[in-house]
């Protein structure tokens, strides 16, 4: 499943910073790839794509279907990405929570 979004070029640059954040998994996984990839829609472009499953854990698959129930509201493609790059950010905070 996949979700399409036109960015602007400071949205790029958020993007970036937050691909090339380093990991920080301690002793426990901090972080899985479902919840690092909804954290990073959130914070670029303001879109919650919900990956939380069963209260504290985060799964592809609840991404997956979070994407298809946005897909089915308002369908993307490579062609027709949506344009997000008007978004006004309001949100200050640091990526990762």
């Amino acid at each position: 499943m996949n979700r399409y979004y036109k960015l602007n070029v400071s949205q790029v640059k958020k993007l970036n910073q937050y691909i090339e954040k380093p990991a920080d998994y301690g002793l426990v996984l901090k972080q899985d790839c479902a919840e690092w990839a909804s954290d990073a829609i959130r914070y670029v472009v303001s879109e919650t794509l919900e990956s939380r499953d069963w209260i504290i854990f985060h799964t592809p698959d609840r991404l997956a279907i979070s994407i298809a129930f946005a897909e089915y509201a308002n369908p993307t493609s490579s062609l027709k990405p949506i344009d997000v790059s008007n978004n006004k950010q309001t949100s200050t905070s640091s990526f990762g929570k």
